[in-house]
């Protein structure tokens, strides 16, 4: 795909990364640029995220994402935690991805289990407290319409937000163009290469 592929886009990320990263640290963190970051913070958290991204955010390993119908002005959120099992004494991913939904409850209670994803296919097993038709059913088979065609999420006006925590580890996101991509400056090294395409489009302004 030459200079425009998704390498050289992870390439020159993970160079504008390593800029700022220099730039901060010769700052020493002064407290006006730490509240200029937190100004940039806010106002990133609320443009949505990229919609082609969605699968990526999904699969990233402990994910919470927001879906906001802009038409209907309703929102579901979703967390999204990967099985993890010991395998030569180490934690490893299973490719199995456990969602819960929280509709009506916009604290850290209320979650429901609604289904289990699996990454290789996309595709879900419901709940067993779960009846096909409910309301749970029409929200993780829409998730999984998304994960297969993210062009949904615009035809129907759906924004994706993340709520503030990195999709792969879920530690909390300050810096402007982790919080704009939903993953951390650390985690952003584990995202797959196609992650990095509409980088080079200019969503962030690239060194």
């Amino acid at each position: 795909m030459g200079s425009r592929g998704p390498r050289a886009a992870k390439s020159r990320w993970l160079h504008h990364q390593r800029v700022k990263g220099k730039v901060i640290q010769a700052s020493g963190f002064p407290r006006g640029f730490v509240l200029y970051l937190l100004y940039q913070s806010i106002s990133y958290m609320k443009q949505p995220l990229d919609p082609r991204n969605f699968a990526h955010l999904f699969f990233a390993g402990r994910s919470r994402i927001t879906l906001v119908n802009t038409k209907r002005e309703t929102h579901i959120r979703l967390k999204i935690k990967e099985k993890r099992e010991r395998v030569n004494g180490k934690l490893v991913g299973t490719g199995r991805f456990y969602l819960y939904t929280s509709i009506l409850n916009d604290g850290d209670t209320g979650w429901q289990y609604a289904a289990v994803f699996f990454k290789d296919t996309y595709r879900y097993r419901l709940g067993a407290d779960h009846q096909q038709g409910s309301q749970i059913h029409r929200v993780s088979q829409f998730v999984y319409d998304a994960l297969k065609s993210p062009e949904i999420l615009t035809q129907k006006g759906v924004e994706l937000h993340h709520e503030g925590r990195c999709c792969r580890c879920a530690m909390p996101l300050t810096h402007p163009d982790s919080i704009q991509l939903g993953v951390g400056p650390d985690c952003i090294h584990h995202m797959p290469e196609s992650f990095f395409i509409d980088l080079v489009q200019g969503k962030l302004t690239l060194v």
